[in-house]
């Protein structure tokens, strides 16, 4: 969350041609067929970053399921961009976040799950996939455990690599409650 207001008057981004490209927030809208269609919107996330190291893929958007009123009040922010980036408005939406704001409990983490989508497209083809994992706190605290034994046991080439450089592609499916489909 506070990243999110850190970075909020610079708007989105995506990888074209290789290279991040600064786009408005909630730049595309698609609707992402989920266990339960949902509205998701474009967002600036690291995984623009990560996948295409992991790939090469040169043009890569991140997209989040979120509700209609999301994408219309990121869009209505857009003309408050400049204002948002003013150290002191930042400071006043910080407080706001730590007063208000509160991560979810372990039972909560415990119950829910996350459900992510893909597709790579090539010319006229394309493949999509699904992964059903964990709650994101519990998937990132699991996956970051596994990640530092599996370095630790030195299984990994000293270097900078994403999971699935390190580990393979399909590492995620090595962490508890995760199944990844690729239909062939």
């Amino acid at each position: 969350m506070k990243t999110m207001v850190e970075g909020a008057h610079k708007g989105g981004l995506v990888r074209k041609g290789g290279k991040l490209v600064v786009v408005p927030s909630a730049w595309k809208t698609m609707e992402v067929p989920l266990p339960n269609p949902r509205l998701a919107m474009t967002i600036p996330w690291g995984d623009l970053s990560t996948s295409w190291r992991s790939t090469g893929i040169p043009d890569i958007e991140v997209y989040m399921a979120v509700p209609p009123s999301a994408v219309a009040n990121a869009r209505r922010m857009r003309r408050l961009a400049p204002i948002l980036g003013l150290p002191f408005v930042q400071a006043f939406l910080m407080k706001r976040i730590e007063k208000s704001v509160k991560g979810p409990t372990a039972e909560d983490r415990e119950r829910e799950c996350s459900f992510l989508w893909g597709r790579v497209t090539k010319g006229a083809g394309s493949v999509t996939g699904t992964l059903e994992t964990l709650e994101g706190y519990t998937l990132t605290a699991e996956t970051s455990v596994a990640i530092a034994k599996r370095v630790l046991a030195g299984e990994v080439a000293p270097g900078v690599h994403t999971p699935s450089q390190a580990f393979g592609s399909r590492f995620i499916e090595t962490i508890r409650g995760s199944k990844l489909v690729i239909p062939a």
